[in-house]
């Protein structure tokens, strides 16, 4: 069997950033790299549904979703007149499953999930290059 030295996670949106944890917390060495210089991130949120928060509680992570997020029991769909078309009430709709969390997309990326203090991820700003986008690490082309 191969021994795995370090893990490269490429990429520190949201799937990079629980990869990353979820691999460190299963004792692996990971090492994170994103090519922008800060957390930027687009959007401007989501909803955390039951199987992703009991994914999250699994990591260890769930703890500052829940205090940075908000649960959400129900939500309505509207028109643009502010007329309701549909309503569903996600706390019948999940049962026991769990809450549905509500959260702002920087609150999950810069504190709930990178901001874990047990999760400690080394982290690197890797440069862009344009045309050059394969060469990642270190003068290695992945």
């Amino acid at each position: 069997m191969a021994k795995i030295g370090a893990i490269l996670v490429v990429g520190g949106g949201v799937a990079g950033l629980t990869a990353a944890a979820a691999l460190h917390r299963h004792g692996f060495t990971t090492e994170l790299v994103e090519r922008q210089q800060t957390w930027h991130a687009l959007g401007a949120g989501f909803l955390v549904h039951p199987n992703g928060m009991r994914m999250l509680f699994s990591l260890g992570l769930a703890a500052g979703v829940m205090d940075a997020g908000a649960v959400v029991r129900r939500w309505q769909f509207c028109d643009e007149r502010g007329a309701m078309l549909a309503e569903t009430d996600l706390e019948a709709l999940w049962g026991d499953a769990g809450p549905c969390i509500g959260i702002e997309r920087t609150k999950l990326q810069r504190g709930a999930i990178a901001g874990d203090r047990q999760c400690a991820l080394p982290t690197r700003h890797v440069g862009y290059v344009p045309g050059a986008g394969r060469s990642l690490r270190l003068g290695r082309v992945l």
